[in-house]
Parts: C-alpha cells; sequence; structure tokens
C-alpha cells in the first residue's frame, strides 16, 4: 500500500494541489503557487481545503462574470481576492459524472461514473478526499444536491445509489432531509457552518454541495428573497393553464414536474402542447432563478465570515465551482 501511495505522492497530489492552487485563493505564506523556493511539505501541511460545488451555476448570472443583477456580492468579494477562471468546460451534464471528475481528474470513461445507474464497484479511480486522508486530513461532506445520494430502481432492476460512491474516505458525509413537512432538500447546506465550528482545530477537507439553484427555481428560498427579482404584476404561467392529467399541487412555486414538460418553451401535457410561453414567462422564470443564486451568495458570504471569525481563512484553500450549467430557456428548455 505504501509503495502503491507514493507513486502519486509524486504524481497525483502535487498535480490536485497545484490545481487547486490555480482556482483559488491561498493566502498561507504570501507566495504565489509558482514560487520555486516553496517546499510543498511545509507550505501545505496545515493547508485546510474547502471545495463549494454550486449545481446548475451559469457564471453569466454572477456580477463577476458582467451580470447586470447584484446576485453575488458575497462571490464577488471572493473573486476580487482570486484566481478566476473564463474557460472552465463541465465534462458532463449530468451531476454525478461531471462531479466525479472534479473529484478525481480523469474523464468520465476513465472514472466510470458515466450515468446514474452506477454500483460502486464500477468506480474504482481514487478520489481528492482519499487521497486527502492518507495525508492525515478530516474529511467530511455536506451535501444538499439528491443526485449524491438518492437511492433508486435502476432500469436494469438494480438497486442504485450515489453515495455509496461519493461517500467513500470521508469521515462524514451528511446530507439533508425532507424533514416531516416535505420541505425540499435541495437547500443551502448549513450544517457546513457548524461542522467547521467543531473541527477548526483539525486539518480539515470540507466539501459543500449545494442544490439550491437548480429547479424548481427557488423553491426553498424563504420570502421575502424568493420573490425579490419578480416582475410586477405578473401571475405565473403555471397558475393560468389548467392542466388536465396527473392532479399536481405546485402551490406558490412552481415543481419539477411542470418544468420537465417544457419543450422548446412549449408545456407539455400527455403529448400535447397546452401552452407556450412568452418572453414575460421566461424572465419569470428567470428571475426565480436568480432569487436562488442571490440566497447562495448569501451563505457563501456567511461562511467566509466564519472562516474570518474562526481566523481560517489565511490557512484554507477554497474553491468555487459550478458543476453545471442550465438552458434556462435559452433553447426553449430548462436544465
Amino acid at each position: 500500500m505504501e509503495k502503491e501511495m507514493r507513486k502519486y505522492r509524486g504524481k497525483f497530489f502535487p498535480a490536485v494541489i497545484s490545481a487547486l492552487c490555480a482556482i483559488s485563493i491561498h493566502l498561507v505564506s504570501g507566495t504565489s503557487c509558482a514560487d520555486p523556493v516553496a517546499k510543498p511539505g511545509a507550505r501545505y501541511e496545515r493547508t485546510n481545503v474547502i471545495l463549494i460545488s454550486l449545481q446548475c451555476l451559469r457564471p453569466d448570472h454572477l456580477g463577476v462574470y458582467g451580470y447586470r443583477r447584484k446576485t453575488s456580492p458575497n462571490i464577488d468579494k471572493f473573486a476580487r481576492r482570486s484566481v478566476v477562471f473564463e474557460n472552465a468546460v463541465s465534462q458532463a451534464n449530468l451531476t454525478p459524472v461531471a462531479q466525479m471528475s472534479v473529484l478525481t481528474s480523469q474523464y468520465p470513461r476513465i472514472h466510470g461514473m458515466v450515468s446514474f445507474e452506477v454500483t460502486q464497484d464500477m468506480v474504482t479511480q481514487r478520489t481528492l478526499p482519499e487521497i486527502l486522508k492518507y495525508y492525515d486530513y478530516t474529511t467530511a461532506a455536506t451535501v444538499s444536491s439528491p443526485e449524491f445520494f438518492l437511492r433508486f430502481d435502476s432500469g436494469s432492476g438494480t438497486v442504485v445509489n450515489p453515495g455509496d460512491v461519493f461517500s467513500r474516505s470521508f469521515d462524514y458525509f451528511g446530507r439533508t432531509i425532507r424533514g416531516l413537512a416535505g420541505r425540499n432538500v435541495r437547500r443551502v447546506p448549513n450544517e457546513s457552518l457548524q461542522w467547521i465550528k467543531d473541527h477548526k482545530d483539525k486539518k480539515f477537507f470540507l466539501w459543500i454541495a449545494s442544490g439550491l439553484i437548480h429547479m424548481p427555481y427557488a423553491a426553498s428560498v424563504p420570502p421575502p428573497y424568493r420573490t425579490m427579482y419578480d416582475p410586477p404584476n405578473y401571475t405565473p404561467f403555471w397558475k393560468r393553464v389548467a392542466l388536465q392529467s396527473g392532479e399536481i399541487t405546485p402551490g406558490e412555486d412552481p415543481s419539477y414536474d411542470v418544468f420537465s414538460r417544457v419543450y422548446h418553451n412549449d408545456l407539455y401535457w400527455g403529448f400535447s402542447p397546452v401552452y407556450h410561453l412568452t418572453e414575460n414567462d421566461v424572465n419569470y422564470v428567470t428571475s426565480r432563478y436568480d432569487a436562488g443564486v442571490y440566497y447562495t451568495d448569501l451563505f457563501i458570504g456567511e461562511l467566509m465570515d466564519l472562516l474570518d471569525s474562526l481566523k481560517l481563512t489565511e490557512k484554507t484553500l477554497i474553491i468555487l465551482q459550478s458543476i453545471h450549467g442550465d438552458d434556462l430557456g435559452e433553447r426553449g428548455n430548462y436544465f
């Protein structure tokens, strides 16, 4: 085992550290990642690593990339003292597939997570938390994207759970739950803040994966933030259309079922279009999406403030990434 681990001490781990340094803020020594004097052993010995993975976040809906709305003041502030990538490509449009590429630095055809229907023994590549754990890191994940933990019956008749794969090498793998009121699991994983407080004296790797921005847009965002960008005097299209089949009650927010039936901006019920989304409808949906971005940004600000208060900022490597984007009606489709 020791001999095998030495192979990626010299190959994989320095490459991972270099990549993380290129993507994020690192203030430990005050020198650049390219500084030839910096010795990896001393420089990274006590560095915490926080990977923040946001589902369905489009760069063109952030201020740092020139968006017109003030959706991301905290992310923008973070970006001003970080290295910002302007050309990053997700390796897949499926959440677990794309994120496994981030955690392994491998293409999907190499790491094996090629769909939702993957069992633990099909993904054998070592992951970032696995390698950091070898370097005595305490590892944890707080996840609110069900794509990382939702157990389901596959088309082949096999019961699969991405959590069996993604939870490997984590000392703690926390996930949001619906609760008694059936609350949406796609919300800000606030438990990560308490985890940091409880482990502030340890060398840790924390993966925070938030699914709040994912549709149904802003469903878990509380008032008044949920409606902060809503156009005035607008009635949501799903309230104006009588859906005939399969009674659904989306209530105040659109359900996943509604958006999954939109194709080329036509709302389908059964096999027939029953309504065509207007420009106002599309703008309204975008407003709800932006509310999710803003509420997520509030969490990012709270996280940064916590790190400052615990004096962890200067010894923590922070990576903020989008797992993949969202069509957001751009080609007449959503998600």
